[in-house]
């Protein structure tokens, strides 16, 4: 159990090294030649199962094409796709190379595609088939974007061309073998990964450096190595599914993939490949919980179910854990800006806590009006210090600064506190962040949108309780005209990505409160909606 000096919470040395790696893309390259013919992949689907070896020879493949299309060490490479196996091969070719691996959300909004892209500076982007369009769309305003690929079939225009050709005709020989270059590892950026913010109106980019990323993974490693299938829905484009490819290769551990959601399917794939761990978001551990199917399939390999991305309620941990009790549920709290997770559940912590600080962390309470460090029991702003904390936002210098307090505490804008057993507890959010189905969505950014609609003269957006989701994005709206409930919704939806949508409705109102400064008093919209609620 982690140590409590004074009131600073320390999880402990990290006993965990480099193995003489000289950069992030070498420590991959050994670590995935270590598996041999080990099935990490396997899709859930068809069956078919990709081992370590084709893995690393595939990715050789690439970062030799790469190189050949002119990246290299310090370029920027991005990805635009659902889960496929191409997006393995991909990811760690430019870790070899020593490039930086942007990934963008497949459900992006040409709009938000176009902001994230601005920041990462992608000279390749590599889409499938459904997010072409629009990434074909983007490249065409940033003439940084040298070149599109497509993964599945094979054709060629001017602007972009398939990944098969991409692999076969570049004129580089194939190897079995690839000397990854050595690197600055504590300053080189391997990953860029875009996170809202709380006050803007895009999101922000998290530039992750290759020691930042090794350091989620160490304790990880250390955890679970081996012996382990893991089922997953969560896209890899996400920081949590991102990071759960990467512990496949790292590893060793079987990843069956599911491109979504399918409740049938993905209790039969727990059955068929004798799943021993779920990684899931909470929305899916609900549909779990009423479940109307469940007692139809065998589940009985399951002993772990590993939850991150928004906090999992006692009630729901508690119904699944009845349904099937060999399962451990084990909660991962993090975000992007701490390469994952801070914190991580055990098999002995308690229902409903994110478990102890993890290893190499030191974690904190605030006082959010005083800044006083705070004792056990009593709820206040987490901060954390670790080696996996970004190394800052992109071209952001202001917002990078604002994450940190003199003494070098990144501040989460988090709300929660440590029991007596230094177990961890989310109680609310500082931020203003909606929390839906594990996505973030900025009420500034819909805000922003919603004024651009001519009949509207001002907007608060909130996030209201819901069970399966998380939250759901509410606006509060003024009117300047006539426009109703149905037509702002359709404008928002026209303009934004799903999760960003106006999942709780619209309401009009006759004035948005604020306060003297101009700032949207969200509480007493929250407040208004509970009041409606205790009149029904």
């Amino acid at each position: 159990m982690a140590s409590n000096t004074g009131k600073t919470i320390y999880g402990g040395p990290v006993k965990f090294t480099w193995e003489n790696a000289n950069s992030f893309g070498e420590f991959c390259y050994n670590r995935i030649k270590r598996q041999g013919d080990n099935v990490l992949l396997i899709d859930g689907i068809t069956g078919e199962q990709i081992t370590a070896a084709q893995i690393l020879y595939k990715s050789i493949r690439v970062a030799e094409c790469l190189l050949h299309y002119g990246i290299k060490a310090g370029d920027c490479v991005g990805i635009c796709s659902e889960n496929r196996f191409e997006v393995p091969y991909v990811m760690f070719a430019v870790f070899f190379i020593g490039a930086t691996y942007a990934p963008f959300n497949p459900a992006y909004s040409e709009r938000e595609l176009l902001h994230a892209s601005s920041l990462s500076l992608p000279k390749i982007i590599f889409a499938s088939h459904a997010t072409l369009d629009k990434v074909q769309r983007v490249r065409d305003e940033n003439k940084f974007i040298k070149k599109v690929f497509v993964f599945g079939d094979e054709f060629i225009s001017k602007s972009y061309a398939s990944f098969n050709v991409f692999v076969r005709n570049a004129n580089v020989p194939s190897k079995e073998h690839f000397d990854c270059p050595p690197q600055n590892k504590m300053e080189n950026i391997g990953i860029i990964f875009c996170s809202s913010g709380t006050t803007g109106l895009f999101p922000k980019a998290v530039q992750l450096t290759q020691n930042n990323i090794w350091f989620s993974l160490a304790f990880v490693i250390l955890e679970t190595e081996g012996n382990d299938c893991r089922l997953s829905v969560t896209p890899w484009t996400h920081v949590f599914g991102c990071f759960s490819l990467f512990r496949s290769g790292l590893h060793g551990t079987q990843i069956v993939s599911l491109p979504k959601f399918d409740e049938p399917v993905y209790l039969k794939c727990i059955e068929q490949f004798k799943v021993k761990t779920l990684i899931v978001v909470p929305p899916l551990m609900v549909l779990l919980a009423k479940s109307t199917i469940l007692d139809n399939y065998d589940l009985s390999s399951l002993q772990y179910a590993v939850s991150s991305a928004a906090p999992l309620s006692k009630k729901i941990t508690d119904t699944i854990q009845k349904r099937i009790p060999q399962l451990k549920i084990r909660q991962i709290y993090g975000m992007s800006e701490s390469g994952t997770f801070l914190s991580q559940n055990n098999s002995y912590c308690k229902s409903g806590s994110v478990g102890v600080v993890r290893a190499g962390v030191s974690a904190r309470v605030l006082n959010t009006e005083t800044g006083e460090v705070l004792g056990p029991n009593v709820p206040g702003e987490l901060v954390f210090k670790g080696d996996g904390i970004m190394k800052g936002y992109v071209r952001d210098i202001d917002a990078t600064k604002a994450c940190y307090d003199n003494e070098g505490w990144f501040h989460t804008g988090d709300i929660g506190y440590y029991d007596d057993d230094e177990e961890w507890f989310i109680v609310d959010r500082l931020k203003e962040l909606i929390k839906y189905k594990g996505y973030q969505v900025p009420p500034a950014e819909l805000e922003a949108l919603i004024l651009t609609h001519p009949n509207v003269k001002d907007v608060g957006v909130i996030g209201i309780p819901d069970e399966s989701a998380g939250e759901l994005p509410l606006a509060f709206v003024v009117r300047q005209g006539n426009c109703t409930e149905k037509e702002i919704s359709d404008f928002v939806a026209a303009r934004i990505s799903h999760a960003k949508r106006l999942h709780g409705g619209v309401k009009f109102i006759d004035e948005i409160p604020k306060n003297p400064t101009g700032k949207i008093l969200r509480r007493l919209l929250r407040d208004s909606i509970k009041q409606q609620k205790s009149k029904l």
